[in-house]
């Protein structure tokens, strides 16, 4: 859709917001601030105004690449290394909602998920329909139902081969996920034609196309995540007690 790579949201020393472009880069987000970037004009990645300037500025701090996901879907059970193939894909939704976190919340779960940006407004999709102009990019997901996403969304023309992409999560240094986005049981096609059936993906919309084998059962808070697709970025959440 857009002409470009890798984006960022950013803020500026003055606390001003804006989309910059980094380039083909593997820097994870901790390592950004400090540096210049071509800023992009516009509000939002899927508007018509959204245009790469020629004006550069230093980033403070990089936010998420979304500041708003209009809902988000998931698709569940969906790697070869997890379970045998079922007959359709599991989906939920995660809404606009606040997520409580205390004390009493003794286990958590972690896992890494790469997940597709719509663009443009999408319905009905067809077999064999170009997909193209409805996605927007695509962006990494780390820990369950707080989904923080980022840190960039690549583009399309970054990203030519999805199934050559290749997702790590770690805890603490430790390996716990590695899988290639090849081994997805249901691809982004068939996700989305099943999505769209009588039902329109607004830009912004997030689907989250599943998590390969590797997944904890017993984690507990103060533990460093770092989830990473190559291609993409790497995500660095601390859990902590408020």
């Amino acid at each position: 859709m857009l002409g470009l790579d890798l984006i960022k949201r950013c803020t500026l020393k003055a606390q001003i917001i804006f989309y910059g472009e980094v380039g083909n880069t593997t820097l994870a987000a901790e390592d950004l601030p400090g540096r210049s970037v071509p800023v992009y004009a516009g509000t939002a990645p899927w508007y018509d105004n959204f245009t790469l300037t020629d004006k550069s500025e230093e980033i403070a701090h990089v936010l998420s690449p979304l500041p708003y996901v209009p809902i988000i879907y998931g698709v569940g059970l969906n790697y070869k290394t997890r379970v045998n193939e079922a007959i359709y894909p599991l989906c939920f939704t995660k809404s606009l909602e606040d997520v409580p976190f205390s004390e009493e919340l003794h286990d958590m779960d972690y896992e890494g998920e790469f997940c597709v940006v719509i663009g443009k407004a999408l319905k009905n999709l067809k077999e064999g329909e170009d997909l193209d102009s409805y996605i927007l990019g695509y962006t990494g997901k780390s820990f369950d139902k707080f989904a923080p996403l980022g840190p960039v969304i690549a583009s399309i023309s970054a990203v030519l081969d999805t199934t050559a992409l290749y997702l790590k999560m770690t805890v603490n240094g430790e390996p716990r996920q590695s899988s290639s986005v090849g081994e997805l049981i249901y691809d982004i096609p068939t996700v989305l034609r099943y999505l769209s059936r009588g039902v329109t993906l607004q830009p912004g919309t997030v689907i989250m196309t599943g998590t390969p084998a590797g997944v904890g059962a017993s984690f507990r808070p103060q533990k460093w995540l770092k989830d990473e697709i190559l291609g993409i970025g790497k995500i660095k959440n601390k859990m902590v007690l408020y």
